[in-house]
């Protein structure tokens, strides 16, 4: 859904509020989700399966740990009571946490989306989630701060109407909002000396970067770039 078909109809002013509302879901929902290394997978990792991780992982190494993880972790999100239940169950929480986070800001223009529309978004970024955790390569996430100079490399602007506007047209311009982050695919960096077993889970990822400090030139792909308005 783009910032265009949210507001259709909405004056200038509530069109800024409503774009404000869009950027905020995008922000929730990646905390919720994307920050969240036990979600599906809490509980899921026994304390003799750690054990038999560490004597894997003194014998053959942490990659290896990350390998078979990886492979039971694929199984399991491949349940189907994983599928039919636990995955709509938790979509279901974390669309109800960002409502009451929205609700929570009392201001116009923030009930972009209804709790069912919430829920849908959920559900699909979690199936994303596990989609990428059990990938050999590593995902960042990144949202634009105000003020960052415009990249068409990871960057696609819009105005505030949601109208698409050439990169030709933003050479100087600058980030105002991010509605919707970029993603960005890099290989996995090895592991360091003294690793602990834990950071060799796959549920121990971490998707969200500070752009500030991720080099993206040594990304392999930007996978989806980031929609920002400009200035």
């Amino acid at each position: 859904m783009s910032a265009l078909d949210l507001t259709t109809g909405c004056s200038l002013t509530l069109d800024r509020v409503v774009c404000v509302g869009i950027a905020l879901v995008a922000r929730l929902l990646c905390s919720f989700i994307f920050a969240d290394g036990e979600l599906i997978l809490e509980g899921q990792h026994s304390e003799m399966l750690i054990h038999l991780y560490r004597i894997i992982g003194n014998a053959d190494g942490l990659p290896e740990v990350r390998r078979l993880d990886s492979l039971a972790v694929r199984l399991f999100i491949g349940e189907e009571h994983i599928q039919k239940h636990a995955i709509p169950e938790k979509a279901s929480k974390v669309a109800r946490k960002i409502e009451e986070a929205l609700q929570s800001t009392k201001a116009p223009g923030f009930d972009v989306l209804s709790f069912s529309d919430l829920r849908y978004l959920c559900s699909r970024a979690i199936k994303l989630k596990m989609q990428l955790l059990v990938s050999p390569l590593d995902y960042h996430i990144l949202f634009f701060p105000p003020g960052m100079p415009f990249d068409r490399g990871y960057m696609e602007a819009e105005g505030v109407d949601g109208t698409p506007l050439l990169a030709s047209q933003c050479k100087t311009k600058h980030a105002q909002l991010c509605l919707y982050p970029a993603v960005a695919q890099f290989f996995s960096p090895p592991f360091d000396q003294g690793s602990s077993v834990t950071e060799a889970l796959i549920m121990n990822k971490r998707f969200l970067a500070d752009p500030a400090r991720n080099t993206i030139a040594n990304a392999l792909s930007v996978v989806s770039k980031a929609i920002v308005l400009v200035e």
